[in-house]
């Protein structure tokens, strides 16, 4: 327990494998000028664990409610 105390504090964290599915491999639309788009996908892990990331888009126009998403069951809007 000493050990795993030690490489806790020296920021030496160990994951398992998790499996996570997402509902949409990829998004994409055509938008008018001047116009919106909403759109949104959800990211699941299948074990039960939780999941934690950061989400970005290539293309500057794009903007995220949110950047980060945590927890089991992720919408990313």
């Amino acid at each position: 327990m000493k050990e795993r105390i030690n490489r806790l504090a020296k920021g030496l964290i160990e994951y398992g494998d998790v499996q996570v599915s997402f509902s949409a491999a990829e998004i994409e639309g055509t938008v008018i000028f001047d116009d919106k788009m909403r759109d949104e996908f959800r990211i699941v892990c299948e074990q039960g664990g939780s999941v934690k990331g950061l989400v970005y888009s290539t293309n500057q126009r794009v903007s995220l409610f949110s950047d980060n998403f945590m927890g089991r069951d992720c919408r990313v809007i």
